[in-house]
């Protein structure tokens, strides 16, 4: 990858609306999988450990930022 292209890779990563989108999708899709995997164990009591959780909500979190990185420096 070309330096411009890196410059606009991790410029994207940390602009406002790439941050927010990914947000957006991370509250979202992570909810569906929580809800999916988890809900069972969640209503009868049985919390799961906060790693499990975390990763659920990080993992749409860095696949939204990194395909929106991707595709700004596959354009530039």
């Amino acid at each position: 990858m070309s330096d411009h292209r890196n410059r606009v890779f991790f410029d994207t990563l940390s602009h406002q609306a790439t941050v927010r989108r990914a947000l957006a999708v991370s509250l979202i899709v992570g909810t569906v999988l929580i809800a999916i995997n988890q809900l069972d164990h969640i209503l009868t009591g049985d919390m799961p450990p906060a790693w499990k959780i975390l990763l659920t909500y990080f993992t749409p979190y860095a696949v939204s930022s990194y395909s929106t990185a991707a595709a700004a420096a596959g354009r530039a």
